[in-house]
């Protein structure tokens, strides 16, 4: 995760912040950064939105050149070795600071997630199956070797648990790794955060699993609980939007997740927090509740709302209309010519949508299973479409 996206919708502040952090590692000013490190660290501060600014400023501060275009470079740029001789410079410069030795370990680890890609096991090439596990177990050892130093930071957990995922833990389970994770710092956020990931159908975990994640979360804070069971339930949604819908048809907790936000918007009143509780009480179609946080939001900004895949306002004046019950003259926008007047870019729209309610079809089916790929024929459509907007000059 990377400032760049991270804080998006935290304004220009916080980008700024995390590009003065950049810039510090990239002209080698260690002992700056360690004065920023300790700071965040003993002071567990956070942002305007309430999220952990050791974890979502500090550490998402460094590797930006590691991706281009949400992309990850090549495994063999030379990039890598770049950022390695940089850490290995800040470590020997001060050698009992975690932060090096652990941007370093996430530096092996991302390496080897470079030569695996995101996809599924099934779109791995065979011959990066070997450098893959080679860098995770190095990242591992790396992790392992410095934990009686650097676990006196809690983002050594966050990236033990990120390990875990993919390579194990030694002769510890995952759940045992989070619960001694969680034990020592039951109020760092991004330990639940990235427990998700391990708990998702995706990666072999079911609904189930993700709200005992949720709940477990709640009962470690009992202060903000509620608060943080819905921002665990926010992860989920960003990641898998299909896994999100499925678990809320189960456990029916919108109620919960409602009062969450509403507790994360009395203590951290954000635009952001705004921004997103009245998404989720739109997709939840609770049109009470998407009209109240309306009444806050005093026009479309565009850090706030197009996040992700959609850049084009979509979800904005989507829910706009539905706080205002305008859906009718919504829709009959939509339906006349797909928001914009391109005949190619209309043609693309009406097969999202007739794609897209293939989909809704499927998945309220009373006998519809979680399958990984339900959403793909839609989201491909829905790439389509806005190829041809933009090809046309409307996005």
């Amino acid at each position: 995760m990377f400032c760049t996206s991270v804080f998006a919708g935290e304004r220009e502040d916080k980008l700024q912040t995390c590009t003065s952090i950049n810039t510090l590692y990239k002209q080698g000013k260690y002992s700056e950064l360690e004065k920023i490190y300790q700071q965040y660290r003993d002071n567990s501060s956070r942002t305007p939105s309430g999220v952990d600014r050791l974890s979502q400023e500090f550490y998402a501060s460094f590797f930006w050149d590691l991706y281009k275009e949400d992309l990850m470079i090549s495994p063999k740029s030379p990039i890598w070795n770049k950022h390695e001789k940089s850490l290995k410079k800040w470590g020997a410069e001060f050698p009992s600071s975690p932060a090096p030795r652990l941007l370093y370990a996430e530096l092996l680890r991302q390496h080897g997630w470079a030569y695996r890609g995101g996809g599924y096991n099934d779109t791995v090439k065979t011959e990066n199956w070997t450098p893959f596990y080679q860098y995770i177990s190095r990242a591992k050892q790396s992790l392992s070797s410095t934990k009686l130093m650097s676990a006196q930071d809690p983002q050594w957990y966050v990236q033990a648990l990120d390990i875990a995922k993919t390579g194990g833990w030694y002769n510890v389970t995952y759940d045992d790794l989070l619960v001694e994770a969680t034990k020592k710092y039951p109020g760092y956020y991004p330990i639940y955060f990235t427990a998700t990931q391990h708990y998702l159908p995706k990666w072999g975990g079911d609904t189930q699993a993700l709200e005992k994640l949720a709940s477990f979360a709640a009962d470690k804070n009992k202060s903000d609980g509620d608060a943080l069971y819905a921002r665990v339930y926010w992860v989920v949604k960003e990641d898998d939007i299909d896994v999100y819908d499925l678990s809320i048809k189960t456990f029916n907790n919108w109620d919960r997740i409602k009062k969450g936000f509403n507790d994360i918007i009395a203590k951290y009143p954000s635009e952001w927090n705004i921004a997103h509780a009245a998404y989720f009480a739109c997709h939840a179609k609770d049109q009470a509740e998407t009209a109240q946080l309306f009444k806050r939001i005093e026009s479309y900004v565009k850090e706030d709302w197009d996040w992700s895949d959609r850049k084009d306002g979509y979800r904005y004046y989507y829910c706009k209309a539905f706080a205002e019950n305008k859906m009718d003259e919504y829709f009959q926008t939509l339906r006349e010519d797909g928001g914009v007047g391109d005949p190619i870019t209309k043609q693309k729209y009406h097969e999202y949508l007739d794609a897209y309610k293939a989909y809704v079809k499927k998945i309220n089916a009373p006998n519809y299973k979680y399958d990984p790929h339900a959403t793909d024929e839609f989201k491909k459509k829905n790439d389509e479409y806005k190829k041809a907007a933009h090809a046309a000059g409307f996005q």
